[in-house]
């Protein structure tokens, strides 16, 4: 099984909006987010807020047989979870899933490793 995990700031007076995105993940759009999490091949997720000095983050751990997937497929797709999630990270993170130049990916073995600069 392969793992993957991010740490993510949140923007200045947006922990609120966190709140009420990791809520809807885990109540009305529950069954949307499992699915999309099994098509991208994660089999076990965990997300939980980090406060620091320099404030508030997010860790993202994702394990399965493709978790890497989970954010390639989220920038292509065009259904209306994806969408959704997107605007959800763009707000709360200010990464931009659509721009490619706010991405670099870099597959090494079972090793994910992920940079994206915030906007």
């Amino acid at each position: 099984m392969k793992s993957y995990a991010v740490w993510a700031k949140i923007r200045p007076g947006k922990n609120a909006k966190f709140q009420r995105f990791t809520r809807e993940l885990s109540g009305s759009r529950q069954k949307e987010y499992a699915t999309w999490m099994k098509k991208c091949g994660v089999e076990r997720n965990r997300t939980w807020t980090q406060h620091t000095n320099n404030g508030d983050g997010s860790v993202f751990v994702w394990e399965g047989s493709t978790p890497d997937k989970f954010y390639t497929e989220l920038a292509r797709s065009n259904d209306q979870f994806a969408k959704w999630y997107r605007s959800q990270m763009k707000e709360i993170y200010g990464w931009d899933f659509t721009s490619r130049k706010a991405w670099n990916w870099n597959w090494q073995g079972q090793e994910y490793k992920y940079s994206a600069r915030n906007k």
